[in-house]
């Protein structure tokens, strides 16, 4: 009697393109809403640390086979609020920017801040503080941001 060989694809050595295959469905199962950030970060550190098949396979284990496509409409989830509510890419997208853009402000004004500073003190008299220009068109431009984010929220939740 012959004995049933085992499935070998378990114990054999991954390779890159294995690696980078099972990274794409991750990321493909992201997009979806399937997974949330952390996971998809902690599987795809796994999946590149994996030195078989059998270990790859395993990251995959609990996601639909293939490249089931997202229905047309419903957007694409990016993660979760501190509630629980699906974030989309978009608005996820529109609040990096937005952070990002607070900082970069921020920035501009405390360079212009120690330049105007430094010139009074090289100079050895008052200096008119032009920087506060800058200030107010960043804050200008923060509150037309904001006002914009509210009214994004409100849409959004039918107030």
């Amino acid at each position: 009697m012959t004995e049933p060989t085992p499935d070998p694809t378990g114990s054999l050595r991954a390779g890159d393109a294995d690696r980078n295959a099972t990274v794409a469905r991750l990321q493909a199962a992201f997009s979806e809403g399937r997974l949330d950030l952390v996971e998809l970060d902690e599987r795809t550190a796994s999946a590149y640390a994996a030195k078989t098949l059998g270990e790859l396979k395993e990251l995959t284990r609990d996601l639909p086979a293939g490249d089931a496509a997202p229905a047309p409409g419903t957007g694409q989830v990016a993660g979760r609020r501190a509630d629980g509510a699906p974030v989309s890419r978009p608005a996820a997208a529109a609040s990096l920017l937005s952070g990002w853009l607070v900082g970069a402000m921020s920035g501009v004004v405390g360079i212009n801040l120690i330049i105007w500073a430094g010139v009074c003190l090289a100079s050895g008299h008052w200096v008119y503080p032009w920087w506060i220009w800058v200030l107010v068109f960043c804050v200008i431009g923060g509150a037309g941001d904001a006002r914009q984010r509210s009214e994004r929220r409100r849409r959004r939740d039918g107030s």
